[in-house]
């Protein structure tokens, strides 16, 4: 069994009575008989039928967007070379992401593998995977995904190596036991989420250590709300529907988040990304542009007290 195959196989735990999963390369199962987990083209198969069902819709409309947006690749090296060298109509947003990931690991993830020798991580809604490629030069990475697209989805973290594990699962159901992560990050995919409190209990009940990267936060709800419905009308006109499979809220605020927090009773802290002097007057002008607050992106960290 190759040190991926060990890794992943020996991490799952049954979603019905959480026994530990035995088994090997190729499929794990619950020593009970509750549920398996096969492996099928190097991504473990852990969406339940219900779960597939209910997002067949939301990928399939995802999928079309991401292509009309040129959001996929045509080599293994644009996609390790994430999230820099990005050209084009999407060249800012990837210098938001590039500012993010900067930030999480010089305030996250060095100081947690500093004084470890094995690391664990969590890529949540991890698309692409380059989060979990970049991740795993510190440990082990379970990237997590609801589509297996094999430019756009878990298809590509295939591809990554033996230390990147794919899963395709829900974020509100994941098959791992408690703690057994150091850090989960939802990798702009949070505001995806139809239940914020139960999508962030279940990360926290894996990893007690939980990240928000990239999500759009704002002061003022009515703001998201705007950008929201802007979204909804933008696509309705491309592509002759709303993407709105999901009911997802699609944003956060500052006092959604302390909500969540205290429910939750755990700590947070709002991380903001150092940019330089120009990139950061664009919400200055991006204020006048829209009409309205714009989005702001930090790393949102709950940790449970110690």
């Amino acid at each position: 069994m190759s040190e991926s195959s060990a890794c992943g196989a020996s991490g799952f735990v049954c979603r019905v009575c959480r026994q530990v999963m035995k088994g090997g390369d190729e499929r794990v199962s619950c020593p009970a008989g509750c549920e398996s987990i096969p492996k099928v083209d190097g991504i473990w198969r852990a969406l339940f039928d219900t779960d597939g069902s209910r997002f067949a819709k939301f990928r399939r409309e995802y999928s079309i967007v991401r292509d009309a947006e040129g959001r996929r690749f045509d080599s293994m090296e644009s996609y390790r070379a994430l999230p820099f060298g990005v050209e084009g109509p999407r060249r800012d947003e990837w210098r938001v992401r590039a500012k993010s990931y900067e930030a999480l690991i010089r305030e996250l993830v060095d100081p947690l593998t500093r004084d470890r020798a094995r690391v664990r991580f969590l890529d949540l809604g991890a698309g692409n995977g380059w989060l979990s490629h970049r991740l795993s030069a510190f440990g082990l990475v379970w990237s997590v995904d609801i589509s297996d697209d094999p430019h756009d989805g878990l298809g590509v973290c295939a591809c990554y190596g033996p230390m990147v594990v794919p899963v395709m699962a829900s974020n509100d159901v994941l098959p791992f036991g408690d703690r057994s992560v150091d850090l989960a990050i939802f990798n702009a995919s949070f505001h995806y989420s139809e239940r914020y409190e139960a999508t962030l209990a279940e990360a926290l009940r894996v990893a007690g250590e939980v990240v928000v990267m990239d999500t759009p936060v704002y002061r003022d709800a009515e703001s998201g709300r705007r950008m929201v419905e802007e979204r909804r009308l933008d696509f309705l006109k491309r592509y002759g529907f709303a993407s709105d499979g999901l009911k997802s809220e699609g944003f956060l605020t500052h006092d959604r988040i302390r909500e969540l927090a205290l429910g939750q009773g755990v700590r947070v802290e709002l991380i903001s990304p150092v940019y330089d002097a120009k990139f950061a007057l664009r919400p200055i002008t991006a204020r006048f542009k829209l009409g309205r607050e714009p989005a702001r992106f930090f790393l949102i960290r709950f940790s449970r007290s110690a």
